[in-house]
């Protein structure tokens, strides 16, 4: 692996769960593996497990530090305190705190996003990017009044009825599932399923809101030139959320990047396809040996 992304002296235990504190909060992670330092930014409104697989997978050559961001998971959720801008800063607390110059930084879906924000403020501080299941623009701002009716209208539904184990299963089965993963499978849909009850245990409302309004205005389209590391763009066939032109979009617009796309995959390719996807970017990255 390069020798310009430092590896990290806590690399000699093997697994590590434990919180750090940062900008005065607590943040979650998860340290496991030895070799060069790769951060992983899960997407919304997700935490570290949607990464799991994919971070055991890593770890075969990589240390690599999986984290809930803040307001995800069992990381804090700062009231008023908790948008893209101060996310960014608790990375880069975090790369300080375990003493590393510079990280491969991976990002899915609402994660990639980040990362490129994370580039584009630090760019002394990334080694490379991977970018996977996102894009370089919000979608969501080109349906405007329609698409916040609609996602206020399936979180009432959520908040109201989201304590009852059927109607998780039903919400999932018909209106999530078919967009997360390309074909059936009743454990996928159980982890679904649990994974949503607990996150509306754990994530606050107004954390919600502050967070989507960050990613509904979110286009970086036009800074997408200033990338200069390289940049690997992973995407799923199938993906109905993060589409295939979207990361054709951040591939014609980052000059150093290279584009996969994982067939018969949707959003949670991750999950899906971890060993895959994970075979895909280490060879990748075995490139710039």
């Amino acid at each position: 692996m390069p020798a310009s992304i430092p590896v990290l002296k806590q690399a000699e235990r093997r697994f590590e769960i434990a919180f750090i504190h940062v900008n005065g909060i607590k943040i979650y992670y998860e340290m496991v593996g030895t070799g060069p330092a790769i951060l992983l930014l899960h997407g919304h409104p997700g935490n570290h497990t949607e990464m799991a697989a994919f971070a055991t997978s890593l770890s075969r050559q990589l240390t690599v530090i999986n984290i809930d961001m803040r307001g995800y998971g069992e990381s804090d959720k700062p009231e008023g305190d908790c948008g893209i801008s101060q996310i960014i800063s608790d990375i880069h607390e975090i790369l300080k705190h375990f003493q590393i110059e510079k990280a491969i930084v991976a990002g899915f879906s609402a994660g990639g996003r980040i990362a490129i924000k994370y580039f584009l403020a630090h760019p002394d501080r990334v080694d490379k990017l991977i970018l996977i299941a996102t894009d370089a623009k919000s979608s969501a701002a080109d349906y405007g009044n329609v698409y916040r009716i609609i996602k206020l209208i399936v979180s009432k539904l959520f908040v109201v009825f989201g304590k009852y184990r059927f109607f998780v299963r039903a919400l999932v089965r018909f209106l999530i599932y078919p967009y997360a993963f390309y074909g059936y499978n009743r454990d996928q849909e159980m982890y679904l399923v649990d994974e949503y009850l607990k996150k509306r245990k754990q994530l606050s409302g107004s954390v919600l809101r502050l967070l989507e309004e960050d990613y509904h205005n979110y286009d970086v389209r036009d800074e997408l030139v200033n990338i200069n590391v390289p940049v690997f763009i992973l995407c799923g066939e199938n993906d109905p959320i993060s589409p295939v032109e979207d990361s054709k979009i951040l591939n014609e617009g980052i000059r150093n990047s290279r584009l996969e796309i994982v067939p018969q995959a949707k959003h949670l390719l991750l999950i899906e396809k971890s060993g895959l996807c994970s075979e895909i970017i280490l060879n990748w990255l075995s490139s710039f040996e």
